[in-house]
């Protein structure tokens, strides 16, 4: 996961090289003896004169200045990643499951069409706020881990290592068996449509959840550009998702199925749903919600080329993306789904697409589902795994 490139020396033999002695002065003096030094093990012979040391033949290609190399080599992560790989991991890691989930919460809680938009641009605007002090932290502290790095610098090692203890047996595990489970279970809808999914996972879910995060995880496992390629992908696939549902939405306009439903938009659509600063406020956690994953490109930091300029940019296109998605799919909703319905149902983007195209509608919105939560999964895990490194 490193992915650094040692060269033909292991780790014992670079810091051996380091301090500028050749490998058998070191074994001469009995240092770094071992089964990493012999020569039958490295597959190599082992020649006093041919020796290098680091300043003789690493340095340049390292990157070392042989007048300033000291004895301890630091790893570091390599810095392959663009402004287009952070983004996909915002975007990616951003729209999951919520998108789905949430739209009808926060209508029901904001009390009005126009309130329910206002709670997205809300939400959305203090995203944006958030995600660029996040950008000037992880542009101030370039490393990976996102919080670990930076509590770590302000408070100190223990509030780092609490953050790392909890983000691996709680916050991180924790999301990624969720999303993972969502994805099993919108996965079976793709085969059984009409099937009641609402009591406890059954073996096909878990099986489904479990090939999910074994497959994301191998693939990380390979190097970071096949975990980057790999979210590149699924963000375009969901996002194209997205755009098909918008386009749908579009369609039902154009055909009235629902009549007008942003006329007198900041009226109540219902007295049971009355608008309130409470309500406002219960919305904002709903949608809060949904835009969850704004702070994984800081996480990614430290393997992205030219910080300073390419972390702001992707966070700020990505959650870009995020906000003018979630505007126009639930625009698309309301323009084939009654509000009333809208606030009350349980799946509101299988309603729109049922009520656009009919019953195909029941076997496109748990695809999607599928994929979006699958690429979700996948930032998950790559952007978790920088917390466990440093």
């Amino acid at each position: 996961l490193v992915d650094f490139d040692w060269g033909p020396y292991s780790w014992v033999e670079m810091r051996i090289l380091a301090s500028g002695k050749t490998l058998n002065e070191a074994r001469g003096k009995g240092e770094g003896s071992g089964k990493l030094l012999t020569s039958s093990d490295q597959g190599r012979p082992v020649s006093s004169e041919s020796e290098p040391t680091l300043a003789d033949d690493t340095a340049g290609d390292r990157g070392y200045n042989s007048d300033t190399v000291e004895e301890n080599v630091e790893l570091r992560l390599r810095r392959s990643l663009g402004v287009l790989d952070g983004a996909a991991v915002v975007v990616g890691t951003i729209i999951g499951s919520g998108i789905f989930a949430s739209p009808g919460k926060v209508l029901r809680d904001s009390g009005s069409v126009g309130m329910m938009f206002m709670t997205w641009i809300s939400a959305g605007i203090l995203v944006v706020l958030s995600s660029l002090c996040y950008a000037e932290l992880g542009v101030t502290i370039p490393e990976a881990g996102g919080e670990y790095s930076y509590l770590t610098q302000a408070f100190g090692a223990p509030f780092g290592y609490l953050f790392v203890w909890a983000n691996l047996t709680v916050i991180k595990t924790g999301s990624e068996a969720i999303i993972s489970l969502i994805f099993g279970t919108f996965a079976a809808q793709i085969f059984i449509p009409d099937a009641d999914l609402s009591g406890e996972p059954g073996w096909e879910i878990k099986a489904a959840a479990w090939a999910c995060l074994w497959t994301v995880t191998l693939c990380n496992c390979m190097g970071v550009d096949w975990a980057a390629t790999l979210q590149k992908f699924f963000t375009a696939l969901k996002l194209a998702a997205m755009s098909l549902m918008i386009i749908l939405g579009i369609v039902a306009w154009a055909k009235g199925i629902t009549g007008d439903n942003y006329s007198n938009p900041f009226d109540s659509y219902s007295p049971e749903y009355p608008q309130t600063v409470s309500g406002f406020g219960v919305a904002m956690i709903a949608a809060l919600w949904a835009f969850d994953g704004w702070n994984q490109a800081s996480y990614i930091a430290e393997e992205l080329k030219n910080p300073s300029k390419s972390l702001p940019r992707a966070t700020a296109l990505g959650v870009a993306i995020c906000i003018t998605v979630y505007v126009l799919i639930n625009a698309a909703y309301l323009a084939a789904v009654p509000p009333l319905q809208f606030a009350t149902s349980g799946a509101v983007a299988r309603d729109a697409a049922v009520a656009v195209i009919g019953e195909a509608g029941k076997y496109l919105v748990p695809l999607i589902v599928a994929i979006s939560t699958f690429g979700s999964c996948n930032g998950s895990v790559l952007t978790g795994a920088r917390v466990l490194y440093v």
